[in-house]
């Protein structure tokens, strides 16, 4: 009997021993497989660490690029020319004068339809000026001897004096009694140095679905003659699309037009803000 119970005894040791050592070997074996993961993901990212330095000294190796900018301009509208100034950095560049052409966009240098020179001042940087024949329709490109861009546009309204840094209005759809209203106009210009200028006899002008329904001109206070703040208000239906527009000349006469907001009147009161591109037009006083 005794032996009978020492047998059981030791199988069930047994079988607890044999229970042990089995999870034990599992858990070597999760622990081996968590251990070769921890490896590999150590090896990838020691491997993009290497990437990244690669690429950050790649990044120091590239030779710095120019900069060019035009810092003001004007208008000769009699003659009808555009004058330039402009201001460029070129590193390395040992030459105290380096020579610019005006390109069409795309066109090389060699054949620039006008030339110009950019002269090393006291700071290091480059300092020119160009006078060029205006075409309002043109778009220009400025590169240098060997075809380095330093500048393209498609269109040359952004060497203009007058630019729209920002525009806009506060506007209310009444659909019960069908009228659109808007208050708070705002174009906000600047020159081409990016200071405040204001727009000499500005005009504002309305559309209702691609046709002028009102105008309203710009004063000086920002009061129209009533007393009351600038505003406009236009007969509407829903789905109308309404335009806001504000046109405006420079010192010179040169004559703009700024697209400050267009929106789509909804069924009730309201109204969907129609995106848009920004777009700008100038034209030659009459």
């Amino acid at each position: 009997m005794k032996r009978d119970w020492v047998q059981t005894v030791t199988a069930v040791l047994c079988a607890v021993l044999l229970a042990v050592t089995l999870r034990q070997g599992r858990e070597t074996a999760d622990l081996r497989t968590r251990l070769e993961e921890s490896r590999l993901a150590e090896e990838a990212a020691v491997r993009r660490l290497d990437a990244l330095d690669s690429a950050i000294e790649a990044l120091r190796n590239v030779p710095d690029q120019p900069s060019f900018q035009f810092q003001n301009s004007s208008v000769d509208t009699e003659n009808r020319m555009l004058t330039l100034d402009m201001a460029a950095e070129f590193p390395g560049e040992e030459e105290y004068n380096v020579s610019i052409g005006f390109c069409r966009v795309g066109e090389p240098y060699s054949l620039a339809w006008e030339h110009g020179n950019l002269h090393r001042e006291e700071d290091g940087r480059f300092y020119g000026t160009a006078t060029l024949f205006l075409d309002l329709d043109m778009g220009l490109e400025v590169r240098t001897e060997d075809d380095i861009v330093l500048y393209s546009s498609e269109t040359v309204m952004p060497l203009l004096p007058l630019q729209m840094k920002y525009g806009g209005a506060s506007i209310h759809h009444n659909s019960t009694a069908g009228i659109f209203s808007l208050c708070d106009l705002r174009p906000a210009l600047t020159d081409l140095a990016g200071e405040p200028v204001r727009g000499v006899d500005g005009l504002y002008m309305l559309y209702r679905n691609g046709e002028l329904a009102a105008t309203v001109h710009e004063t000086q206070s920002g009061l129209m003659e009533n007393g009351m703040p600038e505003y406009m208000e236009v007969p509407c239906g829903q789905g109308d699309r309404i335009r806001l527009a504000y046109t405006c000349a420079d010192k010179a006469g040169l004559r703009y037009e700024f697209q400050l907001g267009e929106w789509r009147a909804a069924k009730w009161d309201g109204a969907e803000n129609c995106p848009m591109p920004p777009r700008a037009a100038a034209a030659w006083p009459e």
